[in-house]
């Protein structure tokens, strides 16, 4: 409401300015005179000279008179001087165009005053009101509409508009509703104070149809250009990405047609400072085109060719103009950016040749030299390289290491050679240059570990089985694992604990109830800890049942005592005997182990303590071992637990032997080897009459490189034993085990163990050869006397040849890496008898395991059934 009682002001005001503006411009452009007076007072004299000279010649008067009063804004006295010229002056008229500006004049002092009122109404209006409004208001006056803008500029009014949307209605609709073309382009030049570059680039779509003459066109077209040209300088100084994507977009076709290079190079740097080096080139590639002499894009054109890679591209814009200093030194950048690449690459000769191109156009020489003593370390001219970085090496870290490298080089040249002093010397140079580092640390890990002593050889360990010594000796940190051979990282938690659990079976051939035997151990179940790192202790229960079968007196007369009123007739066996096993071992160079254990209990005869205990030394050549056992004899159930006499109480049996055993292994000639082995001892059982026993063992063998296995020998042996009695019988005073007075066995073996270090590993064993046992005679019953004169008689004695075969297969399978299984299986035809046996076992290691090794086999696999 308020606006509309505003709307005859407004009317007012709209008429007074629109007719001010239309006629003083006209007058201010086409009728303002040429000449004017200075001062008041020259002024009011020539006004009187005037007047005096025309009332003397009573002529018309001088009408130059009233237009010096018009100019000089003194309108009162322009009034009264025209009534004055009137009265005296019959029929003259004052010039028409003279009351046309005076009229205007007038009302513009009265429309100050006005405007003034008018402004402090209509603020209010124009800050409350929508545009909708106002634009409502202009087209309600179609003969002022063109002036209202131009007096809303004057005024103020426009800022007070705060919606772009709502400034470019406005305009739109004045310059739409403006009839006059010079007045549109005056409302379009007012709208590049309000709108923003993009409600601008609007308008100026909206309104083009209207300005659409050629001459028009083109004006319209500066103006834009002009003004959006104008917003991109902006644009970039306030580094604004988006508002300059929409500027590109505007003006990328006109700075292109009208060859604008200072536009085209703004951008062209701003994409250079942006990264931007694709659309950077684009641009500066355009100036090019425009003006090939244009030394600033070409300098622009090179940097960003050579940021993006593009050296040759860049090469060939530098070439014209290298007389400027500047694109020189770029030169000498970009010569020396392929120098490195080419380096990079490894084209060394290319790299020279760049880099002597370079050096007479680099700022930087130091830069150019480094570079050249890389590629002559890489090309074999170490000592030249070293020459330069020896020059640089104060200023320059890169050389330091360069002179480091070289040395370090030197150096292990040097330890292949094994020329170990002259290497140390120069490690010694090589560090003093840039003081330690992990190559040059890993270099005296070298030094130190080829100057060794055997004993802490870590191949060497780990060619003699001793893993866990072997992981101890070798110094992770400064060596470097993929040089040793075999790999170190595949006894990765070889001293992991672990816990197990197994099973054993052997069945021997022989007379029922006495000679035959079957063993079967299950569960066996055991743990193992190490610790100190070559420390391991292990501890093993186990079960076992041994059966031989029925003894009766039609198979079986001749036993025990032999004679007597009542026999009575059992199963010889044992059932759920128990036994234990406490092991130590220290791995090393020299090796030292024990063993304590049971045997089973359940038996006729309480079972007795077992053990062993003895080293093995490592030498040069290959080792040698002392050992002292005390151990049961497991060749039947009368050795091993002893028996009970079907026609007596008596008991009898439980063999053990106690004694020493000493081994060597002597290699010689690269791949052959001799095995040793002696044995004595003395058995004695309760009711058994006492022996002795001396065995010696001896092989050679040849070990052929067969890729795949950690060695695989074959050679002769000889095996020769001798037992003082002849104790094999089952009567009181014999001890059932097989003992001739000498037994040899002469044939060939096959011994052989795939590569340690894998998932899966197996060894094995397969002899074949002749033996022969001359078993002596021997009485009833030795050491019983009157039961020999009673009853007893003469075992005969027996010279024997046979056939001796021996296989042997165990394996390990590291399923998981806390998972191993293991397996072995064995047949024998020695000794007059035959054997069969399995065994099985299941492992569950503490800590993550990498491989298997030899180690791995379960000890008590066969061991405790022999």
């Amino acid at each position: 409401m308020f606006a509309v009682r505003l709307m005859p002001i407004l009317l007012k005001g709209v008429v007074i300015s629109s007719l001010l503006v239309a006629v003083y411009v006209s007058y201010f452009f086409i009728y303002l005179p040429t000449t004017s007076l200075a001062g008041s007072e020259q002024s009011i004299a020539l006004e009187h000279s005037l007047q005096e000279s025309q009332q003397g010649m009573k002529l018309a008067p001088d009408e130059r008179i009233l237009w010096h009063l018009f100019n000089s804004n003194k309108l009162e006295r322009l009034q009264q001087s025209i009534e004055q010229f009137q009265l005296q002056y019959q029929g003259w008229r004052p010039p028409e165009q003279l009351l046309v500006l005076l009229k205007i004049r007038l009302e513009q002092q009265d429309n100050i005053k006005f405007t003034e009122q008018m402004q402090k109404a209509l603020s209010p209006v124009v800050l409350g009101a929508e545009v909708n409004i106002l634009i409502k208001y202009i087209l309600s006056q179609p003969e002022h509409n063109c002036a209202q803008i131009y007096l809303w500029d004057k005024q103020g009014i426009l800022r007070k508009i705060s919606s772009q949307q709502d400034k470019l209605k406005l305009f739109i609709v004045a310059i739409q509703h403006c009839s006059i073309e010079q007045e549109r382009y005056a409302l379009l030049q007012i709208a590049q104070n309000y709108l923003n570059v993009i409600y601008f680039n609007q308008l100026v779509k909206r309104v083009s149809s209207l300005l659409g003459s050629d001459r028009g066109g083109r004006k319209l077209s500066e103006i834009q250009y002009r003004h959006n040209r104008y917003y991109l300088s902006e644009a970039v100084a306030a580094n604004n990405a988006h508002k300059i994507e929409v500027l590109v977009e505007l003006l990328s076709a006109n700075v292109i047609q009208r060859q604008d290079i200072a536009t085209a190079k703004q951008l062209a740097w701003y994409y250079f400072n942006q990264s931007k080096l694709s659309l950077a080139i684009y641009w500066f590639e355009l100036i090019q085109q425009w003006q090939p002499a244009h030394l600033e894009s070409a300098l622009g054109l090179v940097q960003s060719l050579q940021k993006n890679q593009q050296l040759e591209q860049a090469l060939l814009v530098a070439e014209p103009f290298l007389e400027d200093k500047k694109m020189r030194s770029l030169l000498g950048n970009i010569l020396l950016d392929q120098a490195q690449q080419a380096y990079a690459n490894k084209a060394y000769s290319d790299s020279l040749l760049f880099l002597k191109k370079a050096r007479p156009l680099h700022n930087n020489i130091r830069a150019v030299d480094e570079l050249h003593a890389w590629v002559l370390f890489k090309t074999g001219c170490s000592e030249q390289a070293l020459q330069i970085a020896e020059r640089y090496q104060q200023q320059s870290t890169a050389m330091q290491k360069l002179a480091m490298q070289i040395n370090l080089k030197q150096g292990w040249a040097l330890l292949e050679q094994k020329n170990y002093q002259q290497a140390q010397l120069v490690l010694s140079r090589a560090e003093f240059h840039l003081g330690q580092s992990r190559e040059s640390t890993e270099l005296r890990a070298w030094l130190a570990y080829h100057q060794r002593t055997l004993r802490d050889d870590y191949t060497e360990l780990f060619f003699r089985k001793e893993f866990l010594s072997a992981a101890q000796y070798y110094q992770q940190d400064h060596l470097a694992v993929e040089r040793i051979k075999p790999d170190i990282n595949l006894l990765h938690n070889i001293d992991s604990s672990f816990v197990e659990a197994g099973l054993l079976y052997r069945a021997r051939s022989g007379d029922t109830g006495t000679s035959r035997l079957s063993i079967f151990s299950a569960p066996v179940i055991g743990a193992d800890f190490i610790f100190a790192g070559e420390h391991e202790l292990s501890l093993h229960f186990s079960r076992t049942d041994l059966f031989s079968g029925q003894i009766t007196q039609q198979c079986c007369a001749i036993v025990g005592s032999a004679a007597g009123a009542t026999f009575n007739p059992y199963t010889n066996k044992v059932s759920n005997g128990l036994s234990f096993q406490l092991d130590y071992h220290k791995s090393g160079w020299f090796s030292p182990y024990f063993s304590i254990g049971s045997t089973p209990t359940n038996g006729v005869l309480a079972p007795t303590v077992k053990w062993r205990a003895g080293f093995t030394q490592q030498w040069q050549r290959g080792s040698w071992a002392l050992e002292g056992f005390s151990q049961p004899v497991r060749e039947s159930i009368l050795s091993y637990t002893g028996m009970q006499d079907p026609y007596s109480d008596a008991e009898w049996g439980r063999v053990s032997q106690l004694g020493g055993q000493l081994t060597g292994l002597y290699q010689f000639g690269g791949n052959w080897n001799i095995y040793t082995k002696l044995t004595g001892a003395f058995l004695h059982g309760k009711n058994v009459a006492d022996n002795m026993r001396l065995n010696t063992d001896i092989s050679v063998a040849y070990n052929f490189d067969l890729k795949g296995f950690d060695y695989f020998s074959i050679g002769p042996a000889l095996t020769v034993q001798h037992y003082a009695k002849n104790l094999s019988h089952f009567t009181l005073g014999h001890g059932g085990y097989f003992s001739p007075q000498l037994q040899y066995r002469i044939g060939a073996a096959l011994d052989f163990l795939t590569d340690e270090g894998k998932a899966f590993i197996v060894k094995g064993r397969v002899g074949l050869g002749f033996q022969q046992f001359i078993e002596q005679k021997a009485l009833y019953f030795p050491g019983y006397e009157q039961l020999q004169v009673l009853n007893g008689g003469v075992y005969a004695g027996s010279n024997q040849q046979a056939v001796a075969f021996e296989a042997e297969l165990k394996g390990s399978w590291l399923v998981h890496p806390n998972v191993q299984f293991a397996a072995g299986a064995g047949y024998r035809n020695i000794n007059a008898y035959q054997d069969y046996f399995v065994g099985l076992n299941f492992r569950y290691y503490f800590k993550e395991r990498k491989a298997s090794f030899s180690r791995d086999m379960p000890a008590f696999i066969f061991e405790q059934l022999f």
